[in-house]
Protein backbone atom coordinates (compact mmCIF):
# COMPACT_ATOMS: atom_id res chain seq x y z
CA UNK A 1 0.00 0.00 0.00
CA UNK A 2 1.29 3.36 -0.86
CA UNK A 3 0.28 6.56 -0.31
CA UNK A 4 0.31 9.78 -3.26
CA UNK A 5 -0.50 10.97 -6.13
CA UNK A 6 -1.14 7.47 -8.35
CA UNK A 7 1.07 8.49 -10.94
CA UNK A 8 3.76 9.66 -9.11
CA UNK A 9 3.61 5.79 -6.70
CA UNK A 10 3.18 4.16 -10.22
CA UNK A 11 6.16 5.84 -11.58
CA UNK A 12 8.51 5.73 -8.08
CA UNK A 13 7.31 2.04 -7.66
CA UNK A 14 8.72 1.39 -11.70
CA UNK A 15 11.76 2.75 -10.96
CA UNK A 16 12.48 0.82 -8.16
CA UNK A 17 11.87 -2.30 -9.16
CA UNK A 18 13.05 -2.09 -12.59
CA UNK A 19 9.81 -2.72 -13.79
CA UNK A 20 9.68 -4.03 -17.83
CA UNK A 21 5.78 -1.96 -18.03
CA UNK A 22 3.11 -0.03 -16.07
CA UNK A 23 -0.10 -1.72 -16.49
CA UNK A 24 -3.46 0.11 -16.00
CA UNK A 25 -7.49 -0.69 -16.88
CA UNK A 26 -8.52 2.76 -18.65
CA UNK A 27 -12.45 2.65 -19.43
CA UNK A 28 -13.63 4.54 -22.83
CA UNK A 29 -13.33 7.21 -23.23
CA UNK A 30 -10.88 8.36 -20.34
CA UNK A 31 -10.04 12.03 -19.55
CA UNK A 32 -6.80 12.78 -22.39
CA UNK A 33 -5.18 16.04 -21.39
CA UNK A 34 -4.63 15.96 -17.67
CA UNK A 35 -5.95 12.96 -16.61
CA UNK A 36 -3.76 10.36 -14.92
CA UNK A 37 -3.62 8.17 -18.36
CA UNK A 38 -2.20 10.91 -20.14
CA UNK A 39 0.31 12.01 -17.46
CA UNK A 40 1.38 8.45 -16.81
CA UNK A 41 2.19 8.19 -20.82
CA UNK A 42 4.46 10.61 -20.51
CA UNK A 43 6.08 9.97 -16.77
CA UNK A 44 6.22 5.68 -17.03
CA UNK A 45 10.19 4.84 -17.49
CA UNK A 46 9.11 2.30 -19.80
CA UNK A 47 6.17 0.81 -21.45
CA UNK A 48 2.43 1.70 -20.41
CA UNK A 49 0.17 -1.46 -21.20
CA UNK A 50 -3.65 0.22 -21.11
CA UNK A 51 -6.13 -2.14 -20.81
CA UNK A 52 -9.70 -2.28 -22.10
CA UNK A 53 -12.07 -5.29 -22.30
CA UNK A 54 -10.93 -8.29 -24.01
CA UNK A 55 -12.00 -8.90 -27.16
CA UNK A 56 -11.69 -12.71 -26.76
CA UNK A 57 -13.08 -15.25 -24.18
CA UNK A 58 -10.04 -15.46 -21.52
CA UNK A 59 -8.35 -12.40 -22.54
CA UNK A 60 -6.45 -14.10 -25.29
CA UNK A 61 -3.94 -11.94 -26.71
CA UNK A 62 -4.11 -13.67 -30.69
CA UNK A 63 -3.39 -10.35 -32.98
CA UNK A 64 -0.74 -7.64 -32.05
CA UNK A 65 -1.28 -4.09 -35.05
CA UNK A 66 1.31 -2.07 -35.01
CA UNK A 67 0.69 1.29 -37.09
CA UNK A 68 4.01 2.45 -38.84
CA UNK A 69 4.08 6.03 -39.83
CA UNK A 70 7.41 8.46 -41.47
CA UNK A 71 7.11 10.77 -38.55
CA UNK A 72 6.68 8.22 -35.75
CA UNK A 73 7.57 4.73 -36.72
CA UNK A 74 9.87 3.55 -33.42
CA UNK A 75 11.55 0.73 -34.02
CA UNK A 76 11.32 -0.22 -30.39
CA UNK A 77 7.79 -0.35 -30.08
CA UNK A 78 8.46 -3.40 -32.58
CA UNK A 79 10.69 -5.03 -30.69
CA UNK A 80 8.45 -5.39 -27.31
CA UNK A 81 4.82 -5.77 -29.63
CA UNK A 82 7.64 -8.92 -30.87
CA UNK A 83 8.01 -9.94 -27.25
CA UNK A 84 4.59 -9.84 -26.61
CA UNK A 85 3.79 -11.97 -29.69
CA UNK A 86 6.00 -14.59 -28.80
CA UNK A 87 4.78 -14.33 -25.44
CA UNK A 88 1.45 -15.24 -26.47
CA UNK A 89 2.23 -16.81 -29.76
CA UNK A 90 -0.07 -13.70 -31.66
CA UNK A 91 -0.01 -12.76 -35.39
CA UNK A 92 1.58 -9.00 -35.57
CA UNK A 93 0.33 -6.92 -38.63
CA UNK A 94 2.28 -4.06 -39.25
CA UNK A 95 0.11 -0.69 -40.88
CA UNK A 96 2.49 1.35 -42.87
CA UNK A 97 0.99 4.70 -43.86
CA UNK A 98 2.62 7.30 -46.64
CA UNK A 99 6.03 6.08 -48.37
CA UNK A 100 7.00 2.20 -47.32
CA UNK A 101 10.84 3.35 -48.74
CA UNK A 102 10.92 6.10 -46.22
CA UNK A 103 14.44 5.69 -44.46
CA UNK A 104 12.78 5.59 -41.28
CA UNK A 105 9.16 3.26 -42.13
CA UNK A 106 12.08 1.09 -43.76
CA UNK A 107 14.28 1.00 -40.53
CA UNK A 108 11.08 -0.43 -39.00
CA UNK A 109 10.34 -2.54 -41.20
CA UNK A 110 13.95 -4.28 -41.02
CA UNK A 111 13.58 -4.26 -37.56
CA UNK A 112 10.54 -6.39 -37.16
CA UNK A 113 11.78 -8.53 -39.82
CA UNK A 114 14.63 -9.54 -37.54
CA UNK A 115 12.67 -9.90 -34.69
CA UNK A 116 9.63 -11.72 -36.15
CA UNK A 117 9.28 -15.20 -37.64
CA UNK A 118 6.17 -14.56 -39.71
CA UNK A 119 4.76 -11.08 -39.67
CA UNK A 120 1.95 -9.63 -41.98
CA UNK A 121 2.44 -6.40 -43.45
CA UNK A 122 -0.44 -4.24 -44.42
CA UNK A 123 0.31 -0.72 -47.09
CA UNK A 124 -2.58 1.80 -46.89
CA UNK A 125 -0.37 4.72 -48.35
CA UNK A 126 -1.42 8.23 -47.55
CA UNK A 127 -4.51 8.45 -45.03
CA UNK A 128 -5.21 10.98 -42.63
CA UNK A 129 -4.96 9.80 -38.90
CA UNK A 130 -8.96 9.07 -38.10
CA UNK A 131 -9.32 6.94 -40.89
CA UNK A 132 -5.62 5.30 -40.17
CA UNK A 133 -7.35 4.26 -36.31
CA UNK A 134 -10.37 3.25 -38.33
CA UNK A 135 -8.29 0.73 -40.49
CA UNK A 136 -5.96 -0.46 -37.40
CA UNK A 137 -9.67 -1.08 -35.82
CA UNK A 138 -10.69 -3.35 -38.91
CA UNK A 139 -7.91 -5.69 -38.06
CA UNK A 140 -10.12 -6.58 -34.64
CA UNK A 141 -6.72 -6.73 -32.84
CA UNK A 142 -6.04 -7.33 -28.98
CA UNK A 143 -3.61 -4.84 -28.20
CA UNK A 144 -2.50 -1.76 -30.29
CA UNK A 145 1.68 -1.23 -30.29
CA UNK A 146 2.29 2.45 -30.20
CA UNK A 147 5.06 4.80 -29.70
CA UNK A 148 4.88 7.59 -26.86
CA UNK A 149 4.72 11.13 -27.32
CA UNK A 150 8.33 12.11 -27.60
CA UNK A 151 8.08 15.93 -28.38
CA UNK A 152 7.29 18.75 -25.18
CA UNK A 153 3.39 19.36 -27.34
CA UNK A 154 0.65 17.89 -27.62
CA UNK A 155 0.47 18.51 -31.82
CA UNK A 156 3.54 15.58 -31.89
CA UNK A 157 2.49 13.14 -33.96
CA UNK A 158 2.62 10.18 -31.65
CA UNK A 159 0.64 12.05 -29.01
CA UNK A 160 -2.65 12.98 -31.73
CA UNK A 161 -2.34 9.04 -32.50
CA UNK A 162 -2.33 8.35 -28.80
CA UNK A 163 -5.28 10.44 -28.31
CA UNK A 164 -7.59 9.09 -31.35
CA UNK A 165 -6.82 5.77 -30.07
CA UNK A 166 -7.87 6.20 -26.32
CA UNK A 167 -11.06 7.80 -27.98
CA UNK A 168 -12.30 5.66 -30.45
CA UNK A 169 -10.31 2.45 -30.24
CA UNK A 170 -11.79 -0.39 -28.51
CA UNK A 171 -8.49 -2.29 -28.05
CA UNK A 172 -5.86 -2.12 -25.34
CA UNK A 173 -2.99 -0.22 -25.94
CA UNK A 174 0.76 -0.24 -25.58
CA UNK A 175 2.61 2.65 -25.87
CA UNK A 176 6.07 2.21 -25.94
CA UNK A 177 8.22 4.78 -24.51
CA UNK A 178 12.24 5.36 -26.22
CA UNK A 179 14.91 4.38 -23.87
CA UNK A 180 16.25 8.16 -24.10
CA UNK A 181 14.06 9.51 -23.13
CA UNK A 182 12.63 8.20 -19.66
CA UNK A 183 11.65 11.20 -18.32
CA UNK A 184 12.58 12.40 -14.45
CA UNK A 185 9.49 14.24 -14.41
CA UNK A 186 6.74 15.84 -16.38
CA UNK A 187 6.81 17.14 -19.46
CA UNK A 188 4.80 20.90 -20.25
CA UNK A 189 2.24 20.38 -22.72
CA UNK A 190 2.41 24.44 -23.34
CA UNK A 191 4.46 27.27 -22.62
CA UNK A 192 3.31 30.24 -21.19
CA UNK A 193 4.80 33.36 -22.76
CA UNK A 194 5.00 37.08 -20.83
CA UNK A 195 4.81 40.12 -22.72
CA UNK A 196 4.47 42.46 -20.11
CA UNK A 197 7.74 44.35 -21.19
CA UNK A 198 6.11 45.06 -24.10
CA UNK A 199 6.22 48.31 -23.23
CA UNK A 200 9.66 48.91 -22.94
CA UNK A 201 10.66 47.27 -26.14
CA UNK A 202 9.77 46.48 -29.78
CA UNK A 203 6.95 44.73 -30.48
CA UNK A 204 9.37 42.39 -33.05
CA UNK A 205 11.55 41.54 -29.80
CA UNK A 206 8.99 41.02 -27.24
CA UNK A 207 7.36 38.41 -29.64
CA UNK A 208 10.79 36.75 -29.98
Amino acid sequence: MRRGDPVEVLVSEALEHAAGAIAIAVRPPPAVFGGAVARLVRRAPGPALLLREPRRPGGAVDRVVVPLTASAPASSVVRVAAGVAAAHDAEVVLVVTGDPFAPAVRAALEEAERHLATVRIRFVGEVALRPLCSLLEEEEPDLIAVAGPTAPSVADAADRMLVHLLLESSSSLLVVQEPARAPAGERPTCRRVRLSSARTRGREEAVR
